[in-house]
């Protein structure tokens, strides 16, 4: 299927568009999150396109630029999502032909590139406050910061003036007809009203058809205003306690169930282990309980549901926290390059399988996720626990040839199987 959907891509990338979006194929793709600051202190755009081809081969279909406007000064704290000039970039990562050449390169990988979009705030040096001081939200004449958060180092954009709107949305289109950017990943969603969403998104596809749209935010409504997916916020912290023994698989999985029911058709959910904020926040014994426990929980977030993300620097492997506001160019061990590409190989082959049902039970202390869907199987067993743990095969599942995604090896499924500390296995057919 994924090959079907490449040379689809391809064909209408020839022709200057891409495929129209739908479940099938957004429901299939696996996103990588590219920290540019994680790439290179300069040129990260460069950087990130000298490593196309390490990204493309963790079987990633999407390239998630995180902000690449330029960011502002005045009152700054060196975040990214605070943008002095929404139709420029950050001179740090390069310039738009560097970005033209990434995008070009990602297209010819068939990967889709989508961009940081930071629609509810601006830096304060962004020009639009002495030019149009009403597009921005004033108490007592005075322009002020996003109200309920500590954001001080952005102004808080005001969506009641249209005019703001109609040169949000001109800043939009100018990244997809002049860069090819294929959508957006929209930061803080909900901080913008649902009808701007609606007419962007409109805009947006009607200049690229196809164009992949990306909330964070978990209100149900931005389906309706046209988004493909969304966050699913929780799942991470519902996997960090199963991991650290504060809840079992089975309620990870009914919290899994009953968000998934809400998700229309057509439409998905984005799930994960880390993103940038988990990883700002907390370090991976933090998370997981363990340093070795990262990519037992990503197999986890790839097959429990939803779209599965991977974020970069994960296949070198985190220990610490790691802040997003810093240039911090890292060593590209690719420590757990090979897991993350058959954990991915493994959710592309599968989608036929995953479309059954999914039956979630534990055995010997580790996590057993297993779906049927006519002859097509699909069996995941996790071990959260810092001991080897010994798992019984789902009588359903015992004696089928089926193959070893870690190793790429045929065979029967045996009766029992030894999972290490923090192992996994996965097998399907």
């Amino acid at each position: 299927m994924k090959k079907i959907i490449s040379l689809v891509l391809a064909t209408l990338a020839c022709c200057g568009i891409t495929a129209q979006t739908s479940g099938e194929t957004t429901g299939n793709m696996v996103i990588y999150e590219a920290n540019p600051r994680f790439f290179a202190a300069n040129d990260a755009f460069k950087a990130i396109d000298s490593r196309l081809d390490q990204i493309h081969e963790l079987e990633t279909d999407v390239l998630w630029l995180m902000p690449i406007c330029a960011p502002g000064v005045e009152k700054a704290v060196g975040s990214p999502y605070c943008i002095q000039d929404y139709t420029n970039v950050n001179p740090r990562y390069g310039t738009i032909d560097d970005l033209k050449a990434l995008v070009t390169h990602a297209h010819d990988k068939n990967m889709m590139v989508i961009v940081d979009w930071v629609a509810n705030h601006t830096a304060w040096d962004h020009p639009w406050i002495k030019q149009h001081p009403n597009w921005y939200t004033r108490e007592d004449g005075k322009v002020i910061s996003p109200r309920g958060f500590n954001w001080n180092d952005v102004a808080d954009l005001n969506y009641d003036d249209h005019d703001m709107r109609a040169e949000m949305i001109k800043c939009m289109l100018f990244w997809v007809k002049e860069c090819g950017i294929d959508g957006f990943r929209c930061d803080y969603a909900e901080g913008v009203p649902h009808d701007f969403w609606k007419d962007a998104i409109a805009q947006i596809r009607q200049a690229r058809p196809g164009a992949l749209m990306l909330a964070e935010g978990s209100d149900f409504g931005f389906y309706d205003d046209g988004f493909d997916m969304m966050y699913d916020w929780n799942f991470t912290s519902r996997l960090q306690d199963y991991f650290n023994g504060r809840a079992t698989i089975k309620k990870v999985e009914d919290y899994a169930v009953k968000k998934m029911a809400r998700v229309p058709k057509g439409k998905v959910i984005m799930r994960y282990a880390i993103n940038h904020d988990v990883m700002s926040e907390k370090s991976a014994v933090t998370l997981f309980g363990h340093n070795d426990a990262m990519m037992a929980a990503q197999v986890l977030a790839t097959f429990m549901g939803g779209v599965p993300l991977v974020y970069s620097g994960q296949e070198n492997g985190f220990t610490n926290r790691a802040s997003f506001f810093d240039y911090t160019p890292m060593e590209w061990t690719g420590r757990h390059s090979a897991q993350l590409a058959a954990i991915n190989h493994a959710f592309h082959a599968t989608q036929q399988a995953r479309s059954g049902k999914r039956t979630v039970t534990e055995s010997g202390n580790a996590a057993i996720v297993s779906y049927e869907n006519g002859k097509k199987r699909l069996l995941v067993m996790v071990n959260p626990t810092s001991d080897p743990v010994v798992v019984a095969v789902p009588r359903t599942m015992k004696g089928i040839k089926m193959t070893d995604a870690t190793t790429g090896t045929s065979a029967k499924t045996p009766a029992t199987v030894k999972l290490p500390a923090h192992g996994y296995r996965i097998y399907h057919n």
